[in-house]
């Protein structure tokens, strides 16, 4: 379990995660890999069990992502081709991501970035579960 600092901090780190990134849910698509990937690929355009198993059955050899598929088909049918769902989702899962990494920060004892990893007296801080 987290202690109280710990929960402050994860609080703290969502929506700063947020601010930094939320300019991209405006951009359009890129022409580096997402024409191959979302807009020029029939798979994304459908939700539907037989797109469902295309996806987890096929894949390109240099190229396996099943769930990035799954994910680009419910962002489709929830916003159509326009970017920002797509966007939005990713925003989120890096975020969920990046809160995973702290929380096993915490749990590894990796000492804390706070104070430039040094408490008082000197001593390393540490990132507690109690």
């Amino acid at each position: 379990m987290l202690n109280h600092a710990a929960r402050v901090q994860t609080l703290l780190l969502l929506p700063l995660i947020f601010l930094a990134f939320h300019r991209v849910l405006w951009n359009d698509f890129v022409t580096w890999d997402d024409g191959l990937l979302i807009t020029g690929n029939p798979l994304v355009q459908e939700f539907s069990f037989s797109s469902l198993r295309q996806a987890f059955t096929t894949y390109d050899p240099e190229l396996y992502i099943p769930l990035t598929f799954l994910s680009y088909q419910m962002d489709y049918a929830i916003g159509g081709m326009h970017p920002f769902m797509f966007h939005f989702t990713n925003l989120v899962l890096h975020t969920l991501n990046a809160m995973l990494i702290f929380w096993l920060m915490i749990l590894l004892g990796i000492p804390s970035p706070s104070g430039g990893g040094l408490g008082r007296g000197g001593q390393r801080n540490y990132y507690t579960t109690s």
